[in-house]
């Protein structure tokens, strides 16, 4: 592969995986027997102790295993390739958060939903006592069907969960400015977290009622089949409701004539006057 001075050369292979391109400075995509695709990022020399994971550190990414793949890409393992060590995640189709608002202009809506599934993916988190950690738009993927999850968490120890809150205020501002003069609920939201105390729950919560269009709206976005089928379910009560009253009235009808006398029944029968016997 061609180089130049500012562009080191990319390895066709690493830990016996064949590199497809390079995704960052010390990433890369690759693919794994089989042909999924699969992440290599470099792991920190710090995470390092006598040639091994230090301990707390393989503590913390076998936990990070054990997330829910929902919210957060699988981390496969830890491979080295000489003297770098390599972590290796599920690679995950779609792209960073600032490569999704940057490709068209979002509808407010989905940025307010993009917003409340990363702070529920990292709440998710904080629920196991993990911290992120490296939280940032390259770090938050969202695939051509919408879904957002997290990947890259840090292997370092990290118990601060501010550290997470102070990235989850820079990603609701960076989607309050891509949602322009329809993101300052959002932004305003961004600013009351930075000066309150306040939790990611609270703040999900927060974000879902904003997101939810007012009863007019929803009125006026109602499909029109439903409005179809709400006049014929009408319609149809009330031709039921006339074809009741119609053979109700015609039942009263014929009780009617069957209980009244009629003329023929009791019309008396005739008797002929004939002359009374005489006697002799």
């Amino acid at each position: 592969m061609p180089t130049t001075d500012d562009q080191p050369a990319v390895p066709a292979e690493i830990c016996g995986y064949r590199i497809e391109r390079p995704l960052g400075p010390e990433s890369f995509l690759a693919e794994a027997p089989g042909g999924r695709a699969i992440v290599l990022k470099v792991l920190d020399p710090d995470c390092i102790l006598r040639r091994q994971l230090h301990p707390m550190v393989k503590d913390r990414l076998g936990r990070v295993q054990e997330l829910p793949a929902v919210a957060v890409a699988n981390l496969r393992g830890v491979e080295r390739d000489g003297d770098v060590a390599y972590l290796v995640w599920e690679y995950l189709p779609g792209w960073t958060l600032g490569e999704w608002l940057a490709r068209r202009p979002r509808a407010p809506d989905d940025l307010r939903a993009a917003a409340r599934e990363i702070v529920l993916a990292v709440e998710s988190m904080h629920a196991r006592g993990l911290v992120h950690g490296a939280l940032k738009a390259s770090n938050v993927i969202v695939s051509p069907e919408g879904i957002v999850r997290l990947t890259h968490a840090s292997p370092l120890l990290y118990m601060e969960i501010e550290v997470d809150a102070d990235a989850v205020v820079q990603i609701l501002r960076d989607l309050a400015a891509g949602a322009g003069e329809a993101g300052a609920e959002m932004a305003a939201l961004a600013g009351e977290a930075d000066r309150s105390p306040w939790t990611l729950r609270d703040l999900a919560a927060r974000l879902t009622v904003i997101a939810r269009p007012a009863p007019e709206a929803a009125a006026d976005a109602r499909p029109a089949a439903e409005r179809t089928v709400r006049r014929g379910a009408i319609v149809a009560a009330v031709v039921a409701a006339v074809m009741g009253i119609a053979v109700a009235v015609a039942a009263w009808l014929f009780a009617r004539s069957v209980q009244r006398p009629t003329s023929a029944t009791f019309r008396p029968v005739p008797v002929a006057c004939c002359p009374l016997p005489t006697t002799p």
